[in-house]
Order: C-alpha cells, then sequence, then structure tokens
C-alpha cells in the first residue's frame, strides 16, 4: 500500500504536467484558427466575394466562447452590412448594453491584423453602395432610420463639429422613437456631450516689450521683455502666479552691455467675460513684488530705489485664442495668448523723485490640462 502511495505521489505532478501542456496546445491551436480565419475572411472580403465572407464569418463565431472573442463588435457589423444580414446587424445592436460591452472587454481579443482597418476604409470609400443597398432592403422605419444614424455617426472622422450633429441627430431619433428598440446605443454610444470639470490647470510663455510712463520713460526705454507662469481655473476664475521681466535702457549714456532689467513675482485673479470653445478674454488684476537688477540703476541717486525690492501692482487682459479644443478624446488643448499688463511698482512711486509705470505687451503660447465629465 505505502509503495502504490509512493508511486501515486510520484506521478500526479506529471500528469498535472501534461494536462498543462495540452491545455496550452488547444489555446494555442485556438488561437492560430481565429487569426488564420480572419486572414482568409480579408482575402475574401477584397475579393468581393460576400457569399464566402460570410460562410467564413459564421465559421468564426462558432469557436467564439466566453473567453475568446473573434470579431471585434464594428468589424462584426461592417461584415453584415456587405453581406446584407439586415435581421442578424439590427438583432445585435438591439442587445447591445453595457454588460455585452463588459463581456467583450473581458475576452481574449483577435491578434492585431488588418481586418478592421480595411473593413472601415471600404466602408467609407463604398458608403453610397452601402446605402443603396440598406434603401433596396425595405426595411421597417425604425430599423432603417437607426442604421443611417449608425453610418452618420460611423464612417465620419470625430471632431466637436461632427459630435454636435450626431447629438442632434439621435435626439431627433429619441424623440420620433422614444423607448425604441435602440434607446441604449443611441443614448450611450452615439449620442455624447462631453464638458470640461470646474477646474482646469495650464501653463503659458511669451516674449514681448514694454513702454514706460511719467518720470520712467524721461529715464529709460524698454526692451525685450518675457513672461511666464503657471495657472489654475475654477469655472470662469482665473488664478495665476507668474514671473515677467523686462530689460532696459537708459536713455542718456545707455551702456554697450545694457542697463538692467526688471523682475516681478505676482500672484493673480482673473474672470473669462468672454468664455467661447475657442476664444476667451480675461481681465486680471495681480499684486506681488519686484525690483532692477543693474549696478547702473543704482550708481543713480534719483533710480536707486528701484534696486530695492517693492511692492508691484498690475492690471491688464489674457487674449486666448485656442487652435487645439477640449475634446472628448484627449483633451489637451493648446492656445496663443496675447497678453496686456499695466505695471504700478508702489502704485506708481517708486521714490521721493520717481514715479510712473509700463505699459507691457506679450505674445506666447500656452497648454491647458482638463478632466472631462460627460454630461449624456
Amino acid at each position: 500500500m505505502k509503495r502504490i502511495i509512493l508511486i501515486l505521489t510520484l506521478l500526479l505532478p506529471t500528469a498535472f504536467s501534461g494536462f498543462a501542456q495540452i491545455e496550452n496546445e488547444i489555446e494555442q491551436s485556438k488561437k492560430e484558427k481565429i487569426t488564420k480565419g480572419r486572414a482568409y475572411l480579408l482575402e475574401k472580403f477584397l475579393d468581393r466575394d460576400y457569399d464566402k465572407v460570410k460562410e467564413i464569418k459564421d465559421y468564426l463565431l462558432g469557436m467564439e466562447d466566453d473567453n475568446y472573442a473573434v470579431l471585434v463588435p464594428a468589424e462584426y457589423w461592417h461584415i453584415l452590412f456587405w453581406t446584407k444580414e439586415y435581421d442578424a446587424l439590427t438583432a445585435d445592436f438591439r442587445g447591445f448594453d453595457s454588460t455585452r460591452f463588459e463581456a467583450f472587454k473581458n475576452k481574449v481579443k483577435p491578434e492585431r491584423d488588418q481586418l478592421g482597418e480595411q473593413l472601415t476604409r471600404k466602408c467609407i470609400e463604398d458608403e453610397h453602395l452601402i446605402r443603396f443597398n440598406l434603401q433596396e432592403a425595405q426595411l421597417p422605419a425604425e430599423d432603417n432610420d437607426f442604421l443611417s444614424l449608425f453610418l452618420d455617426w460611423d464612417l465620419k472622422p470625430f471632431n466637436e463639429e461632427n459630435q454636435e450633429q450626431w447629438n442632434e441627430k439621435a435626439d431627433q431619433f429619441l424623440d420620433k422613437y422614444p423607448n425604441g428598440a435602440y434607446d441604449w446605443f443611441v443614448r450611450h454610444v452615439i449620442r455624447v456631450k462631453m464638458e470640461t470639470k470646474d477646474w482646469t490647470w495650464g501653463f503659458y510663455f511669451g516674449l514681448g516689450s514694454g513702454v514706460f510712463t511719467q518720470d520712467l520713460n524721461e529715464w529709460m526705454k524698454g526692451s525685450i521683455g518675457g513672461c511666464a507662469g503657471f495657472e489654475a481655473s475654477y469655472k470662469r476664475v482665473r488664478f495665476g502666479a507668474n514671473i515677467d521681466g523686462l530689460d532696459i535702457k537708459l536713455r542718456e549714456n545707455p551702456s554697450e552691455k545694457g542697463d538692467g532689467s526688471l523682475i516681478a513675482f505676482n500672484v493673480s485673479v482673473g474672470y473669462d467675460v468672454v468664455g467661447t470653445r475657442r476664444i476667451s478674454l480675461t481681465p486680471f488684476a495681480a499684486v506681488g513684488i519686484g525690483k532692477a537688477s543693474s549696478k547702473v540703476l543704482g550708481s543713480i541717486p534719483e533710480l536707486a530705489p528701484m534696486t530695492a525690492w517693492r511692492m508691484n501692482y498690475e492690471v491688464g487682459a489674457d487674449f486666448d485664442f485656442r487652435y487645439s479644443e477640449f475634446r472628448t478624446r484627449g483633451p489637451l488643448p493648446l492656445y496663443v495668448r496675447l497678453r496686456y499688463w499695466y505695471d504700478i511698482p508702489s502704485i506708481g512711486r517708486i521714490g521721493p523723485e520717481l514715479s510712473g509705470g509700463c505699459h507691457c505687451f506679450m505674445v506666447g503660447f500656452g497648454l491647458s490640462i482638463a478632466e472631462q465629465k460627460r454630461v449624456y
């Protein structure tokens, strides 16, 4: 008896190893069959042999189970348009819901190939033929209207303008067929409205120059300047932290290497009085500290107070033009910024014999990062 137990103990790991190897071979064989079947389906599709495409598609679907997917849903739908299996097509759309979507996500997907890309490309190229076949089929009104809506959504590139059109058509469809057979698909797949969450974050930088006023203008003129900062916006209210600087030249006896530069660190708050998808206009006010960095200015009694840190105040406005929008897919809007501000050191009086401010202008670029939330 002990000998039998010992033999069984020695044989069990070998048996389990053999079972695992057989299971692995079966899985590899199934993957290989799916890959070859998809390649053969693509070949016959490009040959326009739609009867054979239907046969191969049915063969592949026979291998699908709870673990393996043989076709991506979009591939399946495109195939059914070409094989004119409208009953199967409409039935699949009616049964498509979140449960079906989650089940597909948890399956082993087909190996990456050209099938989906070629099906989509051919549908776009011959959209007129697909729509003609659909019209010839004389389907019930709800089925026909839905498939027309689906083609509008499926075969056009995604952008904000197209999504607005799809939403409008989807609303019309839902009004026409309340609680219809395609309600879930239209509401949760085609009809999508995204909004930016309340908080957005950004960074900008730019170059410009400045023009001094009053006593400052009599002593100096502005050269090249720059500005950079971080921003956080809550709805239309914008908070910022920035640094700006301006090289200066004395009007009398300018040095060859330049006479110095002004630098300021500020925090600001603004409000978008105009805010659309493409443009925004944001007046702002800022407060901080600033000084002049220059040995030349320090040697001139009237200008020496500028070399010490002092309170700095600004009022101005930003005009932003976004050439990349907040998008449903990958929100990262880039923009061009025109910024004007009036710098008022110590509220216009720097020292006993020195007053004035500086009109500053900047052209720059920025980006914003924001999360999106789905409204419906």
